[in-house]
């Protein structure tokens, strides 16, 4: 295996099931569509991985074709759910569209996959491009978007727009992604302004990380400074090499850019998810700030109680009401009996005692 076959296989291995643990879909279906192929990513990504292993030609057109074609569908699925949460789910901020662009942009590093394994060179491309191509989708395509969506939402905490700068260089690499593609396929100059937009975006993204990375705790800390440092040289690297190609002038070749820009793009990727990991925080779509649930965790109803009845009071010993007195002109005369009185008993005469 050389250099990019490495990153490849990293890229399939390490990234990808690193980067959709830290994505939550919002909508039930969307997100179970998510959970069914994050529970067939690590079967996959072996099955990606060995399809990578070089061998001799038939293997690559064959079972190479196969297991590739295997780590596509899972990636599609992907892609489906992506599709399933942005069409019943509008995020209330920019950097809730970042994840749904990286799973985008998994599925057509996953094609070039499989367009590399089967030998197919789209514009007569060397195949080492193709190759390349495959790479760059699973890494920065994949995983920039994600780490830019994280330093967004960490940022919040912060006074001032800088989780507006985040997003809109989450935005950039986007669009970078694009630029850089269609200068591949096409236009060398249009190759040339995505690297420019890439590099300045990540370098934005890596600035806000360390920013908020000196509150995270220790583990945290030091590893998203380590990807943040990482990047600085990497995309200087990307621009030298676009420009390069461009003015038709020497300087570093893909093995040269496998070995040096390649590798501190892994330290960049890795490190940042790990990182943002260890905060224990995730890519949620929607307005809620809180982070969600992991799929497999259930939520308990809460029942409300009613509220407790207070029992009447009852009055207090000293506070009985007293008899009413009658009237003074209802008294009953002095020679009156009462009416409520009973009459005395007669005691009979002394002739009559027997």
């Amino acid at each position: 295996m050389n250099e990019i076959d490495v990153l490849l296989a990293l890229g399939i291995l390490l990234v990808v099931p690193m980067g959709l643990s830290m994505i939550t879909w919002t909508d039930p279906q969307a997100e179970r569509l998510r959970t069914l192929a994050y529970r067939a990513i690590p079967f996959a990504a072996v099955l990606g991985a060995l399809s990578v292993v070089p061998r001799n030609a038939a293997y690559q057109q064959s079972a190479g074709g196969i297991l590739s074609g295997l780590w596509l569908a899972v990636c599609l699925l992907i892609g489906i759910s992506a599709i399933a949460e942005i069409s019943k789910a509008r995020p209330g901020r920019l950097e809730g569209y970042l994840p749904i662009s990286a799973c985008l942009f998994l599925v057509v590093g996953a094609v070039w996959l499989v367009l590399w394994r089967a030998d197919v060179r789209p514009n007569d491309l060397p195949i080492e491009i193709v190759q390349l191509t495959a790479v760059h989708f699973h890494f920065a395509g994949f995983a920039g978007p994600i780490l830019a969506a994280q330093a967004a939402r960490w940022l919040r905490a912060l006074p001032g727009r800088w989780d507006a700068l985040a997003a809109y260089a989450g935005l950039g690499v986007v669009l970078a992604m694009i630029l850089v593609a269609a200068g591949i396929v096409g236009s060398p100059l249009l190759e040339v302004e995505g690297s420019i937009l890439m590099a300045l975006s990540l370098i934005a993204i890596a600035a806000g990380t360390t920013l908020i990375a000196w509150r995270l705790p220790l583990g945290a800390r030091v590893l998203l400074i380590t990807s943040s440092a990482a990047v600085w040289i990497a995309m200087v690297l990307a621009v030298q090499y676009a420009v390069g190609q461009y003015l038709v002038v020497g300087g570093l070749s893909v093995r040269d850019m496998a070995r040096t820009h390649g590798v501190l793009n892994v330290v960049f990727t890795v490190f940042g998810l790990a990182g943002w990991k260890l905060a224990g925080k995730k890519v949620v779509l929607g307005r809620r700030s809180a982070p969600a649930p992991a799929p497999d965790e259930k939520r308990r109803p809460t029942k409300r109680r009613p509220p407790k009845r207070r029992p009447p009071e009852a009055p207090a010993p000293d506070e009985a009401p007293a008899p009413e007195a009658p009237a003074p002109d209802e008294a009953p005369a002095p020679d009156e009996a009462p009416a409520d009185e009973a009459p005395a008993p007669e005691t009979p005469a002394p002739d009559e005692v027997p």
